[in-house]
């Protein structure tokens, strides 16, 4: 998931001052982050912790003010469900019925492929962007509300016999892992290029997998320097044979041998929100 310059028929659309604020995300399509009014109270002097993807279409139809560096639009806001805006606002590239990777979600729905009954991290990256699949066995409501917009994050990264480990801290929740290897990416089939003002964005889907339920939605915007170092592993993995035991094997070893704090320990690339 990145910001998206070579969509420029699209873009040809949108005022220039708006531009620094698009992205593409895959459940509800060109948007541009925002600052809800109804949150501008709460979010002085930490207004980057509280922007949240809106259609653009839904921005350029019911207005928009610029405050420093931030969007600012007046919209919906539950603070279970998140951001309440009509689907006929989303729109889609190829439009929505063509995106084979396209998935929505929306929290209160059960997805059976979520009802696993067990814990289960998983982070994927696709021609469409990054995602964070996090489900638990019956969450506490203190777990799901770390994992709301405006709560703290740390992500760290680190690779570990060529296997890269993706490091999420959501409020005062335990650290958690995601092993990745681009070569398990089906749908990634080219190589991402990140704009020069701006990352990669990252969709983070929480779940309780006891029942499939969606319990939380966020939207998180890389910094650039986080999304060019991901990038570059990226990049060197994609160029080393792979084969799927031996990339079993080396993930059971580097389980057997370290902790997820071990691996916070080792990893230098990171990001806080």
């Amino acid at each position: 998931m990145r910001k998206e310059y070579d969509d420029m028929e699209y873009l040809d659309n949108i005022p220039s001052e708006l531009i620094p604020h698009y992205y593409y995300f895959r459940d509800i399509g060109h948007s541009i982050l925002c600052v809800l009014k109804t949150h501008l109270d709460i979010a002085k002097g930490k207004m980057d912790d509280y922007e949240v993807p809106i259609p653009v279409k839904y921005v350029l139809e019911k207005g928009y003010e610029i405050q420093g560096d931030h969007v600012i639009v007046d919209a919906e806001y539950d603070s279970d469900l998140g951001v309440i805006i009509d689907e006929s606002y989303s729109e889609y590239r190829g439009g929505k019925s063509t995106e084979k990777q396209l998935q929505l979600y929306s929290v209160g729905e059960k997805r059976p492929e979520f009802a696993i009954r067990q814990d289960s991290i998983v982070f994927d990256i696709d021609d469409s962007g990054a995602v964070l699949y996090a489900l638990f066995n019956k969450p506490t409501q203190k777990e799901i509300d770390a994992y709301k917009e405006g709560e703290p994050l740390e992500v760290r990264m680190t690779t570990i016999h060529d296997i890269i480990f993706m490091l999420f801290k959501f409020g005062s929740n335990p650290w958690i892992d995601a092993p990745y290897s681009p070569h398990l990416s089906v749908d990634l089939t080219r190589a991402l290029a990140l704009s020069d003002d701006a990352g990669y964005a990252l969709t983070v889907i929480l779940a309780d997998s006891s029942t499939g339920e969606v319990k939380g939605l966020r939207y998180i915007g890389i910094p650039r320097n986080f999304s060019e170092k991901l990038n570059s592993e990226i990049g060197v993995l994609r160029g080393i044979p792979f084969s799927r035991k031996e990339y079993d094997d080396w993930l059971g070893n580097i389980y057997a041998t370290y902790t997820t704090r071990d691996m916070v320990k080792m990893s230098s690339t990171y990001f806080k929100i």
